[in-house]
Parts: C-alpha cells; sequence; structure tokens
C-alpha cells in the first residue's frame, strides 16, 4: 500500500485543487444554467480547458521527472514505480474533467442524477478492480483508476449533454 500511495500522490493533490475550482464556480454555472444553455456551455468549455490543461502538465511532469520525483520524495526504491504514477496521473486528469462535469450536474440540480452515477461508479469501481488488481498488482490497480475515471467522464459528459435546459 505504501508503494501505492507513493504512486498516487499526485493525484491526490490534484484531486484538491480540482474540487476547489469546481466548488468555486458552481455558483457561476448555477447563474449561467438560469440564463441558458449556450452561456453555460461556454464556461463549461473553458472550465474543461483549463482543467484538461492542467491534468496535462501534471501527466507530462510524472512522464518526465517521475522517477526522480519517487526517488526524491519517498525513497530511490520507489522510482521503479513511475509507470504506475503515470497512469494515476492520467486518472487525477480525467477524473478532474469529470468532477467539473459532475459540478455542472450539482449548478443544474440534478442531484438524482448524480446519485444514480455514483452509485454506477461505485458498481463500476468494485468490478473494474476484480478485473484488474489479482493478476495486475499495483499496475493493475494503477490501471483501474484510469478505467474509473474514464467511466465516470463518460457517464458524467452524457448527463451533462442530455440535461434540459433550465
Amino acid at each position: 500500500l505504501g508503494y501505492f500511495g507513493a504512486a498516487t500522490s499526485l493525484m491526490y493533490a490534484g484531486n484538491v485543487l480540482n474540487v476547489a475550482l469546481g466548488t468555486a464556480t458552481t455558483p457561476a454555472l448555477a447563474r449561467l444554467h438560469r440564463a441558458g444553455r449556450r452561456p453555460l456551455r461556454r464556461l463549461l468549455a473553458r472550465l474543461l480547458v483549463v482543467v484538461g490543461g492542467l491534468g496535462g502538465a501534471v501527466v507530462l511532469v510524472a512522464l518526465l521527472w517521475g522517477a526522480r520525483y519517487l526517488a526524491l520524495v519517498y525513497g530511490p526504491t520507489y522510482s521503479h514505480y513511475a509507470p504506475e504514477l503515470v497512469l494515476a496521473t492520467i486518472a487525477a486528469a480525467l477524473a478532474g474533467l469529470a468532477n467539473m462535469l459532475s459540478q455542472t450536474l450539482t449548478a443544474m440540480g440534478r442531484f438524482e442524477t448524480q446519485l444514480s452515477i455514483n452509485a454506477l461508479s461505485l458498481v463500476a469501481s468494485i468490478l473494474i478492480g476484480l478485473w484488474l488488481i489479482p493478476d495486475g498488482g499495483l499496475r493493475g490497480a494503477a490501471w483501474a483508476l484510469v478505467g474509473l475515471a474514464t467511466t465516470r467522464l463518460g457517464i458524467y459528459g452524457v448527463a451533462v449533454l442530455r440535461s434540459p435546459p433550465a
């Protein structure tokens, strides 16, 4: 678990920033939702570009300096887990986008939809974990994070696109 914690360390730092950005923008998203679909989508597109860009930058940092980061912060034996660090940062980038879409559903007042998505995500998480972790170990767990983040992003994207205007 220590190696997994190290491999996901950047992911958790990114999650804090994503939640803060999403929470800060929810009032503006709610106001624009009441104003109509076009203003809401314009702001959401900008937010997704920012979150995607930041997530992509963290993935690039992990690709270029992941082994050095792990060795410096956790010790030389952890540097072998740089591929898992990269996978975790990919998962974090995808999760950041999904979180922004989740905050958009909050702004739209689609709480029941979010509950359903979270329940479905829990089931997906269990199934993906059961599929990938037993044979894949730590790398399988990192891939499970990517799989879950991809699943959530897809479901949230469909939910936002299908949500009726205010």
